[in-house]
């Protein structure tokens, strides 16, 4: 006797087009924000400007920014223009949009001046001695010009004494994986969906077993008899997507405190 019951309807395809819709909208606003007049004379932002150029808090932000928004639409351009996924190199991209989204956030969020400012410097600094790193690496093809080499740092310090953050403070890097986090809670959030995506992408970008184990799908192509097992390693778009919805967040949130932080309060 033939059932009755009617077959399950095959699920529908999950819809990313407001994802891919927002990803491009922040592709196309880091361009505007680096064209346009800001932030605005008299904001919180320009004060902070003031006190920091030519390490200029804004151009760290931006900058920051930018680079995130640029992961996210190489990311959108794979997925929906390419239609295709790569298992290691997808997951590197969500890290760089986190991290450069969670910087921006880090660097901008706090209320107080002098500690948006040590951020600031603490970048700089980090920023400096890995400039000073790669000059040292590539004086052993061609000797580097060391005219100058400790003037930004001088001129970090410098303006550092001025508001009484110490050399230490700013000597200080946390490591990106910090930044994610204190961004995280300084825009208000529970840390730890931000830290699981930032830890599983970190293991995915380093070619991490246990990343490659838990994130990856994994399809037995052959099984041999001395227990050798050929795989086929792909990556789900629904998950990849998931892993990007925390740095669209942190992508929303600087939008936010560009604009409260960048603009001025009649």
């Amino acid at each position: 006797m033939a059932s009755s019951e009617s077959p399950d309807p095959a699920p529908k395809p999950i819809d990313f087009g407001p994802m891919f819709t927002k990803m491009q909208t922040h592709f196309g606003h880091s361009f505007e924000l680096g064209s346009a007049d800001w932030p605005s004379q008299g904001s919180s932002l320009a004060g902070d400007d003031q006190r920091s150029a030519p390490f200029r808090l804004s151009h760290a932000a931006l900058l920051s920014y930018s680079t995130g928004a640029d992961h996210l639409e190489a990311i959108r351009f794979m997925i929906q223009d390419g239609k295709r996924t790569q298992p290691w190199a997808s997951h590197t991209l969500v890290r760089g949009a986190l991290e450069n989204f969670a910087t921006a956030v880090w660097l901008i969020a706090p209320k107080k001046r002098n500690e948006r400012l040590t951020r600031r410097f603490q970048l700089a600094m980090y920023d400096v001695k890995n400039s000073n790193k790669v000059q040292r690496i590539g004086s052993e093809v061609s000797p580097p010009d060391t005219s100058n080499s400790d003037q930004p740092q001088k001129q970090i310090e410098e303006l550092a004494d001025a508001l009484g953050i110490s050399h230490a403070t700013i000597n200080r890097w946390p490591g990106h994986g910090k930044i994610v986090s204190q961004a995280a809670l300084d825009a208000g959030f529970e840390p730890i969906d931000f830290e699981l995506v930032w830890s599983l992408c970190s293991g995915m970008a380093h070619g991490m077993d246990w990343a490659t184990r838990g994130t990856l799908r994994h399809d037995v192509l052959h099984e041999d008899t001395s227990g050798k097992v050929i795989s086929e390693v792909t990556t789900d778009p629904k998950q990849l997507m998931a892993y990007t919805a925390p740095a669209l967040i942190m992508a929303d949130k600087t939008v936010d405190l560009f604009k409260g932080r960048g603009m001025r309060h009649y």
